[in-house]
């Protein structure tokens, strides 16, 4: 116990790290925090202590950057936006930890306690993972994908109820032991019974009857080049003709990744005539990622772009990213504060997309998730709120290299499909493609720097989950629990402050 006090941080980190991928043993996850709860000190101590386990913590999980495939010029910029990120990120875990001080030490009844803490981690995590240079990346309900059973409540309350579950045990386990009082761990292990049970019960019930739409995903495995390289274009040229010749079968849709081709697909007659091969042989629409541009008075507005060619080999509809990679694809708020546009560091000068709207192939609607964009539950919602019957990612993630980062940055959206109840096919130039069921569950998938394609029959499916009709309803009612809480301890507080006084 001497040393589960002195170093309770890193038993936590360890314990957080092996719940979540690649080992992902999840069931650690209920126990991660409970060291750190034993950490004794005050609540700027304990501040210290958590916000040291946060930067341990997210620079296990964001250690890939430094691995980005940057121009030398850059890759100090690079050094210090991981170190700034890995800091920003841990005053989450820092604030807790002083919340955890002043609740811990408080005397408020340890009934609201109980609920009162795990409502605090969510709503910080709901805070950070919102807004303009929001990152949701290694979350705390991501450590729960392990249990399949269990992650599908996401579709009933959204990701974050598995945050608050998490959390919840961990805080009713500690309390138990401290007060030695079962009650406070049977009452979170009784949530975690009913949601198992409900997971089991929703992975048994088939997926409805629906029209189906047949989808070929084409993975080439070229690295992708910050400038242009004619061996690049050599390399996609050899991919696509191989991948071509083996597609045999009768396709609806032929998706390929982000940044499929070398450079603007609108302005590359190299690339339309490579497409438009693809296009003539099958006789399918493709879907690729690329970037694009559009004049604005004096000046072009550059996008990161999904476009649809359809059969006649013309653009037929486009997606515009809306939310782009902070620091990478754009400064945040220069689209507001025209002066950012000046600095540079390194960032590309993208502007987001103006809204969010289904493509259609064959009167089949479907979102497309452009890279960075599949781990924010809010976009794949729009896309389905507007009558989305599947999702499409496509992504590049080879500037990654075999790191945790294209790993994660896939599983984080298989969430997208269990949240919708939608099939997800992804795309990726190098890995990981897949296709992912209406459950989250892997029906097919390459990995990492495998050539190849995929084809699949993917249900246009219309039924809405609760999440997807109500969207983040439970932070919002655990909100709302914060405040009734909080507002209960003042009133507790005066009104022993005023006994004391007459005293």
């Amino acid at each position: 116990m001497p040393a589960l006090r002195k170093y309770g941080f890193l038993f936590s980190f360890v314990l957080l790290s092996l719940a979540f991928l690649p080992l992902n043993l999840y069931v650690l996850a209920y126990f991660a925090f409970i060291p750190l709860f034993f950490t004794p000190g005050s609540p700027k101590k304990r501040a210290f202590l958590y916000y040291l386990t946060g930067v341990f913590f997210f620079s296990s999980r964001l250690y890939w950057i430094l691995f980005l495939q940057v121009e030398p010029r850059v890759k100090p910029f690079l050094a210090v936006g991981f170190a700034l990120m890995v800091l920003y990120l841990a005053l989450y875990f820092g604030a807790f930890g002083f919340l955890f001080g002043i609740i811990e030490k408080s005397r408020t009844p340890t009934g609201l306690k109980l609920l009162l803490l795990p409502s605090l981690w969510v709503l910080l995590e709901y805070i950070r993972n919102h807004g303009a240079t929001g990152f949701p990346w290694s979350p705390l309900w991501m450590s729960q994908l392990g249990d399949l059973r269990i992650s599908q409540t996401a579709s009933l309350l959204g990701p974050y109820y598995l945050s608050w579950l998490t959390l919840l045990v961990n805080w009713g386990i500690f309390l138990s032991i401290r007060y030695r009082r079962a009650v406070y761990a049977l009452i979170p292990l009784l949530f975690v019974f009913v949601s198992e049970i409900y997971g089991v019960l929703t992975l048994r019930k088939p997926t409805e009857q629906a029209e189906k739409i047949r989808v070929a995903l084409f993975q080439p495995n070229v690295l992708p080049r910050e400038y242009y390289d004619p061996e690049e274009w050599r390399e996609t040229e050899n991919a696509f003709q191989e991948l071509n010749r083996e597609l045999k079968d009768s396709v609806d849709l032929i998706v390929l990744s982000e940044s499929a081709l070398p450079g603007f697909y609108r302005f590359s007659k190299r690339a339309q005539e490579l497409i438009g091969e693809i296009i003539d042989i099958h006789g399918a629409p493709v879907l690729l990622g690329t970037s694009d541009r559009e004049r604005a008075g004096k000046e072009y507005l550059f996008y990161n772009s999904a476009l649809l060619i359809d059969t006649s080999r013309r653009i037929a509809s486009k997606y515009d990213k809306t939310h782009l990679v902070p620091f990478g694809e754009w400064l945040p708020y220069e689209d507001r504060l025209p002066f950012l546009r000046n600095i540079d560091l390194g960032q590309g000068n993208y502007t987001p997309g103006r809204e969010i709207s289904p493509l259609v192939v064959k009167k089949a609607k479907f979102g497309v998730l452009i890279c960075f964009e599949s781990i924010f539950p809010e976009i794949s919602r729009a896309f389905c709120r507007r009558g989305a019957g599947f999702l499409v990612n496509i992504t590049s993630d080879g500037w990654y290299g075999r790191t945790l980062g294209p790993v994660e940055h896939f599983h984080l959206a298989r969430f997208r499909a269990i949240e919708e109840g939608r099939y997800l096919v992804r795309a990726a130039k190098t890995g990981i493609s897949a296709v992912v069921d209406d459950k989250g569950r892997i029906v097919k998938s390459l990995g990492l720097f495998e050539r190849g394609l995929l084809t699949a029959e993917i249900p246009l499916l219309q039924r809405e989950t609760f999440y997807a009709r109500y969207g983040h309803f439970f932070p919002q009612v655990i909100m709302l629990i914060v405040v009734i809480l909080l507002f209960i301890m003042w009133v507790r507080k005066v009104r022993k402050n005023q006994e004391e006084v007459s005293r």
